[in-house]
This record gives structure tokens, C-alpha cells and sequence, in this order.
């Protein structure tokens, strides 16, 4: 599975992005409201990595690489994945702090949505996020038209529970 959008292709995880993925599971700025904080080794990169993959292989979907078109370089990850103890999936994203603030978050964001309701028929996809969080919470409600409908508490930590409802927006091409 691929996707491409205007400036990302978008696949999925391999082991082989250990490395590149590392610089930035590694960085505190970008991990800041994750609620395992950083990687402290290339080896939890790795485990990461091994679950978003066990997770496409059990669910058809999972995290994936976004991947700069015009440098080729790895920039970020964006994603769809089951929230702990639940049914509910989770669309959630992070970009290596060279590429903030250039719309790459919401730019994959928008085409793994579109894949999920298009392609994978998914009807809703939720998001969690802290309140403090405020650059995430302004691309879910501002970018995303994500709606808050409550809290939840899962991976030790209280969140906002964010839903968007499928309104049959037009579909992505899979290559």
C-alpha cells in the first residue's frame, strides 16, 4: 500500500527505517506529549517499528512512513491505530521538527483519512490528544473537523477523545 499526496508518499513501515525513524522517536520536542516519551536506543526504535508492522499485518492498516517527495527523506509518520483496551481506531501523527510548521501533519493526516474511509470503509476514526497539546488539537478541530465528544483514559494517561464521521469525501488512489 502507497499513497501519494501533493509533496508525501505515504507507506507503510519496514525495519529498514529504524534509522531515519530514531532522529525522530529520539528528539523531546516531538515526543512531548507521547505518553512513553522517547526512544532511548535505536533497539526501541526497532520494537516500535515491529509493532506498527505486526499491527498492518493483523489489521490492514497501522502507521506509516511520510516520505518528502522532492528531498526523499523521511519527515514524519501518520497513521491509523487501535487504541489499548478498545475498538476504536486512532488517527494519530508526528513530524521531525525540520518540517514543523509546513503542513505536513495535516497534509498526511487528510490522506490517511481519506484512504481509511474510501478504501478501508471505515465509518469514523478517532483521535486522542492532551489539552496541552495545542498545535494538535488546533490541526484536529481547525484542519481536520475533528469534533471533541469526551475524555478517555488509556496508556496511563487522561486524554481528549476526538471523532470525525465519515461524510463521503472523495477517495485517494492507492498505487
Amino acid at each position: 500500500m502507497t499513497i501519494e499526496s501533493g509533496r508525501l508518499i505515504i507507506r507503510p513501515y519496514t525495519i529498514n527505517d529504524a534509522d531515519s525513524a530514531f532522529t525522530m522517536f529520539n528528539d523531546p520536542e516531538v515526543m512531548a506529549f507521547m505518553p512513553n516519551g522517547c526512544d532511548k536506543s535505536i533497539a526501541e526504535t526497532r520494537t516500535r517499528i515491529i509493532k506498527y508492522i505486526d499491527h498492518y499485518k493483523l489489521h490492514g492498516y497501522s502507521k506509516y512512513v511520510l516520505i518528502d517527495k522532492s528531498t526523499r527523506e523521511f519527515i514524519g509518520d501518520c497513521g491509523i491505530c487501535k487504541i489499548e483496551n478498545t475498538e476504536m481506531n486512532e488517527l494519530g501523527y508526528r513530524i521531525k521538527k525540520s518540517c514543523w510548521n509546513k503542513g505536513f501533519a495535516t497534509e498526511g493526516a487528510k490522506s490517511v483519512i481519506d484512504y481509511a474511509f474510501s478504501i478501508l470503509g471505515f465509518t469514523e476514526i478517532h483521535a486522542i490528544v492532551e489539552k496541552e497539546n495545542k498545535k494538535s488539537v488546533y490541526i484536529l478541530e481547525n484542519k481536520l473537523d475533528f469534533k471533541y465528544i469526551d475524555q478517555i483514559f488509556c496508556y496511563k494517561t487522561c486524554f481528549d477523545l476526538y471523532r470525525l464521521e465519515n461524510n463521503n469525501t472523495p477517495s485517494v488512489s492507492p498505487s
